[in-house]
């Protein structure tokens, strides 16, 4: 790990893209391949969550293997414990892709009142299918699909004018655990949790 400011070993941080809870995500130039990638770094205490190195390895390497267009690409993930410090920091690297999310996209259209024709509407969710039942094959389930978790490709618009449709952050809730206090075993975004987690089970999309 580097500790040059604006480098993480062979990647050049560019620019912060979100930030949430314990994760951040950074657009970074992989200098070694020579291309934009998205990396998701986790900062955590062994001591809150001891399990979280195991898990990490587990589930990043379980969503690494998954290989669909509609799905972003993985390309590496490390966890290490800086010396001198008790926090891990964990990260995985991913495609950058070059647009907004879904979610951006419904509130946008919704504003203007220009909604966009049914065909593109069938496929944008057919691709998203696809890409969820080619997860399932493989025993993969996302555990958090809403609009904010698809990005549209604006590199790909062959198929869908507004891009096209690429799923992210696959087992995210799985990796990240249930937090501190959570008793119903499941957490996340309300109004897109599956009746089957609202029941108590297991998510199985």
């Amino acid at each position: 790990m580097s500790t040059n400011p604006g480098r993480f070993d062979r990647y050049e941080l560019q620019e912060l893209l979100g930030q949430a809870g314990l994760a951040e995500v950074w657009k970074a130039f992989d200098m070694q391949a020579r291309r934009y990638v998205a990396i998701k770094f986790f900062r955590t205490n062994p001591q809150a969550d001891p399990d979280f190195g195991m898990r990490f390895q587990r589930e990043a390497q379980t969503i690494a293997s998954l290989r669909h267009p509609n799905i972003v690409q993985y390309y590496d993930f490390s966890i290490a414990q800086p010396s001198g410090t008790k926090n891990i920091t964990a990260y995985i690297v991913m495609d950058y892709v070059d647009g907004g999310t879904l979610a951006d996209y419904i509130g946008n259209t919704s504003r203007l009142g220009k909604f966009p024709p049914p065909a593109d509407i069938v496929r944008i969710f057919l691709s998203i299918g696809m890409a969820v039942e080619y997860a399932h094959q493989r025993g993969i389930v996302h555990g958090q699909l809403k609009p904010a978790n698809v990005l549209l490709d604006k590199r790909n618009t062959s198929r869908n004018t507004v891009g096209e449709p690429v799923i992210t952050d696959f087992g995210m809730v799985k990796l990240l655990g249930v937090p501190a206090g959570n008793t119903s075993g499941w957490f996340g975004t309300p109004v897109y949790t599956s009746p089957e987690q609202v029941m108590g089970s297991a998510a199985d999309a």
